[in-house]
């Protein structure tokens, strides 16, 4: 007669085709074990059996859908069969559940990168936002900014590239995979112009593949190394902390992808959106994508640093910049495209409104000229600011200064945004 400890033993030494009939026994005799069912799912989904894995991992947690170990196990498995947008969500409810479920925070980064690559043909829009938030929960991991940087450098925002090599801690630069990538952005000419240090020769992409190693089956599942380390938990036996296998999560290439520097500190504070409990450091919320600046800690806070807004300023003051510009071609076309002074503000316009485009796909070209365009409008908005004072209309001194303000506020956000070139 099977018992669950055979089951157990047999997965911890990498005999899933034995673990998984030996569940399969069991679990004929008690269908709603989630314990069982989890063990089952686990073994299959290890053996490269996704939908027989899928199927028992749901089934567990639809009879313990408020237990972290049994959405983990279901994220997991989602990854693991590649269906990476699907694992986000669960390991969301996981780190709801169980703010600092450490296992689950680093197979979220790995899904999310994971998500962000496979996105990128389709949806760059996606792929940023994801890679975008992998990189704000882990970015003392060089894979995980490297994921990012690689994505921004593959898209053309070398500006942004600039801006968050300058803002890294330089211990992360040297360490791979990041170290190769940083170290051709220092010969990249085309990172000269810009204000980063230069390459002739075109900057590689190394694509990372982050793969989830398997949890083993003890009381809380972790992420071993080379995927059948024992659970030193299963035996009952304490550890220590440090005398315990680290969490990783290995690249096809062998590179350490995530949990080489696990979280340490588990103080929790309130998300100010939400309200939901997160980590102290964390730089977004897990539960709602509310964004905090990556900056100090907030332990003990009530509130929050701001949200990140100029992203959003920026793109509502280009579209009203386009839409204005699309006015004066309007007013040429019911001129009837003759030559004159309308032809002029109606081809200008065309140029501006294909800029506009440019800038909310953050094209590196549309932004440098349109720096160019501000600066001009600046020096023009200014000298009309002057000679407004002069003429005493209260009207068209306010208006004067709206144009210069806005022009300047343009200027920044278009600094903060593309970078700084």
């Amino acid at each position: 007669m099977v018992t669950q400890p055979e089951a157990e033993a047999a997965y911890q030494a990498g005999d899933y085709s034995t673990a998984a009939h030996i569940y399969g026994e069991l679990l004929a005799k008690e269908p709603n074990s989630s314990s069982l069912l989890r063990g089952y799912a686990l073994s299959q989904g290890l053996l490269g059996n996704h939908t027989d894995a899928l199927e028992a991992a749901r089934k567990a947690a639809k009879i313990q859908p408020a237990d972290p170990e049994v959405r983990y196990t279901l994220g997991y498995l989602l990854g693991l069969s590649g269906d990476h947008r699907a694992a986000v969500s669960e390991l969301d409810t996981t780190l709801i559940l169980k703010t600092n479920h450490v296992p689950a925070r680093l197979a979220l980064v790995a899904s999310l990168v994971m998500d962000g690559e496979a996105s990128e043909t389709d949806d760059k829009e996606h792929a940023e936002q994801v890679l975008s938030r992998a990189y704000k929960m882990d970015q003392r991991n060089p894979a995980t900014v490297n994921a990012y940087l690689q994505f921004l450098h593959r898209t053309g925002q070398r500006g942004k590239v600039v801006r968050e090599l300058s803002n890294l801690d330089e211990s992360i630069k040297g360490l791979a995979p990041l170290a190769a990538f940083v170290g051709k952005v220092k010969m990249d000419p085309q990172y000269q112009a810009i204000g980063g240090p230069a390459s002739s020769t075109p900057i590689s992409s190394v694509p990372i593949q982050p793969q989830v190693a398997m949890p083993p089956m003890g009381s809380s599942p972790q992420l071993f190394a080379g995927g059948n380390t024992a659970d030193p938990l299963a035996s009952g036996a304490a550890q220590p902390a440090a005398a315990r296998p680290q969490p990783v999560i290995t690249g096809p290439t062998g590179h350490v992808y995530a949990g080489n520097q696990a979280p340490q500190a588990l103080a929790t504070m309130p998300c100010p959106n939400c309200r939901q409990p997160i980590m102290a450091h964390a730089a977004i919320c897990p539960h709602c994508n509310f964004q905090n600046r990556a900056v100090g800690t907030f332990a003990g806070r009530q509130d929050g640093p701001n949200h990140v807004w100029q992203e959003i300023a920026f793109n509502i003051i280009c579209v009203i910049w386009g839409l204005a510009a699309a006015w004066d071609i309007v007013a040429w076309a019911q001129a009837k495209w003759e030559p004159g002074f309308l032809a002029v503000a109606g081809l200008f316009g065309v140029a501006r409104v294909g800029m506009c485009i440019g800038l909310l796909f953050r094209n590196e070209f549309c932004g440098i000229w349109a720096k160019w365009v501000l600066y001009l409008n600046l020096f023009g908005t200014g000298m009309g600011f002057m000679i407004s004072l002069f003429s005493g209309n209260i009207f068209i001194i306010l208006l004067s200064a709206a144009m210069l303000g806005l022009t300047g506020f343009m200027l920044y956000l278009l600094n903060f945004v593309m970078g700084d070139y």
